[in-house]
């Protein structure tokens, strides 16, 4: 084997006297030109043992690096075959080389970690962070930005000209040749933070990026930090890199071509930032030229691509769940749009989980997955251990373990998957994923919507200009979006808060009409039956308590609990569980121990049986499900006050008006001159779950049930109704109100109180209960909840909201 591996280097050796490419004197073989790819580096490692090793460090696969040779005839024929029990591969692996230098924090240079790379004699390598106590990763709160630069304490004060280079490696290159360099340890899809490059204020710096797209964005991004801190700094065009090459891969014996290299970097001139505004306009129409979604979901969706490119800035992000009933229904087109969108897209169906970890973890890429209902019905292993993986990426730090190495040298090894990603297919995600997710259901298009024929070239040059200016205008904004705290709407709840917050970020940024856009579209996708994210103990829990409301007694027999909950039309309980059975006392029992509630001896008439009392639940419907009268669904923010979005931000409007005085026997307003005059627009914002809003099924399909009411035109959200009863949004609603004349809404439309009327007679014509509202006396055709029917104004689920017509 010696001597075949002399024979490939001496055959493939360029003979140049300044080219690395020579044979090793101690095992004949050697680095050389790789026959695989015009190789100028050289970058084929050829090496001799028990058996002809070959390795292209620029990226070549070892079948094509063979097939090559054996094209040249330099490849040994026949080939030995591979020895049996792994024996060779395994002497190869025992072959390593390992470093570390210690991790600083760069506001202090405390060292909080070591840094280890070990690489494999077949070219492999592995790195990872390691604390003082043996855990494989950083301390709780330090991020890889909040590093110092690696070098950064070696520079001198005299460093005048320092090279800013990607990783050690490379930066080691440029050290052992007598230049001043440091290295970036955030790996490319990140950039140091501004602790960090205050290391570099006041020298010439020069910033060298590797030679591939996410390199030079690397370099483009830490350019664009240096600016902001007061830096000009210079970057390197090398037209002759290898694919993929850095400092580290220049010629080693010409050091007057490597100065003359750094001495001609020109500076950095970012590109002009767009408007951010006409930017996401010009998106969202982009992306409605070739799918067909609300208005709602397009400014969602618009928002989330940009945050893609933001996603430095955010400590959580928001999946992108977007689901049909059908196949057919734009699911796939929409990911090959955001494909050409969004930053570092991995567009993909079904992908092992390790493949996935690792591919996250080194390009930070954007997760576009179709086909996820195959995934998450198909093997039950990987099932769960893709739901794992998807639940730690919604939050900066999230991480995912597997198993490294082979043999002896296995080990577990942590990597980073936070990151943004859609989740595409048909049905419901699971529970955890979804609560995560901005939800996106996608319906057949009729015959009068009509979308641009998707032609993948055309579409390609569309889109880059799109892309580019949204890499542009984040990189122009990236240290605001990182320090904004945005006015999050209080009918979110606490995991929408979190998605939704660097998205309302990125619209308070782009100003124009985006903030309020931002805030409408996040009630309209995150609020109410839309976001029906209650598990089956909710669901049950919900039902019980209209159970006992309906009954108007405060104790129910097991039995008669079970039997009640089966009645109900539209819930699971009459085929529960695997079997599809009625549910019954023992299997009521058991759902409900979760919530520490058991059935016990209860009075019941003349007897005793065995079954609950009210008292026993009280305490769960107080923390799962919202109860009648309570002004606020959002189980952190108490303020039961109605919240104004004005300009992005909220702000107190006081109490509700009092309800207008009815008659039940006309339903006409007692006093119509109390609305004239300029009368905020209101829109209804929903508040409670699907399970609480259980209005009858069998209405008319143009009965909107008051957690799901939108324009009936558009899709867009509520602004009045019709003189039908029928939801308009603003737009869809232009002109006066026909029932009272005045401003309140538009066109041939009753204003919300005079609407109000109409509907309720609606509903009386239509058979709904018109029982008084047990809290005001007002006919409450608005909402049953459980057995009782609450008007609109004492409805805990709606509130007055400005909409900007």
């Amino acid at each position: 084997m010696i001597g075949a591996a002399r024979r490939i280097v001496e055959a493939l050796a360029c003979g140049a006297p300044a080219c690395l490419c020579a044979p090793s004197a101690r095992d004949g073989g050697g680095l050389t030109h790789c026959p695989a790819h015009e190789d100028r580096g050289p970058s084929l490692n050829v090496s001799a043992g028990k058996t002809l090793l070959v390795k292209c460090f620029a990226g070549c696969t070892q079948s094509a690096v063979i097939d090559a040779l054996r094209a040249r005839e330099l490849w040994p024929s026949p080939p030995r075959p591979p020895a049996m029990n792994g024996r060779a591969s395994k002497a190869s692996r025992n072959i390593r080389r390992e470093r570390r230098w210690s991790a600083r924090l760069a506001a202090n240079g405390e060292v909080v970690a070591e840094h280890v790379r070990v690489d494999g004699g077949a070219g492999g390598k592995r790195m990872w962070w390691q604390r003082p106590d043996g855990a494989k990763k950083l301390p709780p709160g330090v991020g890889v930005s909040d590093l110092a630069l690696y070098g950064a304490e070696r520079l001198g004060d005299d460093a005048r000209v320092v090279v800013v280079v990607e990783g050690e490696k490379a930066c080691d290159a440029l050290l052992a040749r007598g230049v001043a360099a440091i290295g970036t340890v955030c790996g490319a899809a990140g950039t140091p933070g501004d602790a960090a490059l205050r290391a570099l204020l006041h020298r010439d710096v020069v910033l060298w990026p590797d030679a591939d797209a996410v390199g030079r964005a690397h370099m483009v991004n830490i350019a664009a930090r240096l600016r902001a801190l007061g830096v000009t700094p210079r970057i390197i065009d090398w037209p002759d890199a290898p694919a993929h090459g850095d400092a580290a891969d220049f010629d080693g014996t010409d050091d007057a071509a490597l100065r003359a290299l750094i001495d001609a970097a020109q500076p950095y001139t970012p590109p002009a930032v767009p408007d951010g505004a006409n930017t996401l306009d010009a998106v969202r129409a982009f992306i409605r030229r070739h799918v067909v979604l609300t208005p709602a979901q397009l400014d969602a969706i618009a928002l989330w691509i940009a945050h893609t490119h933001a996603l430095e800035a955010a400590d959580a992000t928001p999946y992108l769940s977007i689901t049909s009933a059908e196949k057919r229904s734009g699911k796939s087109r929409l990911l090959e749009v955001l494909a050409l969108l969004a930053a570092r897209p991995w567009y993909t169906g079904r992908t092992t989980a390790a493949a996935l970890v690792r591919k996250i973890a080194r390009d930070a890429a954007t997760l576009l997955l179709d086909e996820s209902d195959a995934a998450f019905a198909g093997d039950r292993e990987y099932a769960e251990t893709l739901r794992g993986i998807l639940n730690a990426g919604h939050r900066r730090g999230g991480a995912a373990a597997l198993c490294v190495g082979q043999g002896a040298n296995i080990d577990v090894q942590d990597f980073p998957v936070f990151g943004a990603k859609v989740i595409a297919g048909i049905g419901k995600l699971p529970d955890t994923i979804a609560d995560r997710s901005i939800l996106i259901t996608m319906k057949r298009r009729r015959a009068g919507e009509t979308v641009e024929r998707f032609r993948h070239r055309i579409a390609v040059a569309a889109a880059k200009p799109l892309h580019d200016d949204l890499a542009a205008w984040v990189a122009a904004h990236i240290a605001a979006l990182r320090n904004a705290e945005p006015a999050i709407p209080s009918a979110l709840d606490d995991r929408a808060a979190d998605g939704w917050e660097p998205l309302l970020a990125i619209a308070d940024a782009a100003g124009g009409d985006w903030p309020e856009r931002a805030r409408a579209a996040a009630l309209a996708l995150s609020v109410g039956a839309v976001r029906d994210d209650d598990s089956q103990g909710v669901r049950l829990l919900a039902d019980v308590r209209g159970v006992f409301d309906a009954a108007g007694t405060d104790r129910q027999p097991s039995g008669e609990l079970a039997a009640a909950l089966v009645a109900i039309e539209d819930a699971p309980w009459g085929a529960f569980g695997r079997r599809e059975r009625p549910l019954d006392a023992r299997a009521l029992a058991r759902l409900l121990a979760r919530y520490g509630i058991k059935p016990s001896v209860i009075r019941v008439g003349e007897g005793t049986a065995r079954g609950y009392l009210r008292s026993d639940f009280e305490d769960a419907f107080s923390r799962y499900i919202p109860m009648i009268g309570a002004p606020e669904r959002n189980n952190v923010t108490t303020d039961s006050s109605p919240v104004l979005i004005e300009s992005g931000r909220e702000r107190n409007i006081g109490a509700l008006p009092e309800p207008p005085v009815t008659d039940d026997a006309s339903d006409k307003q007692s006093s119509p001159d109390s609305n004239q005059g300029s009368v905020t627009l209101l829109r209804l914002e929903r508040g409670i779950t699907g399970a609480d809003a259980v209005a009858d099924a069998g209405d008319d399909a143009d009965e909107r049930s008051c957690t799901s009411e939108v324009c009936t035109i558009c899709g867009g959200p509520l602004a009045a109704y019709t003189a039908a009863g029928e939801p308009r949004c603003a737009e869809h609603a232009p002109g006066r109100c026909a029932g009272c004349g005045c401003e309140a809404a538009h066109g041939a439309t009753a204003c919300a109180a005079c609407s109000r009327s109409a509907q309720a007679a609606g509903a009386r014509a239509r058979g709904r209960p018109t029982f008084p509202c047990p809290t005001c006396g007002q006919v409450a055709w608005s909402l049953r909840i459980g057995a009782r029917w609450l008007c609109d104004i004492c409805n805990p689920a709606v509130r007055p909201v400005e909409v900007r017509p």
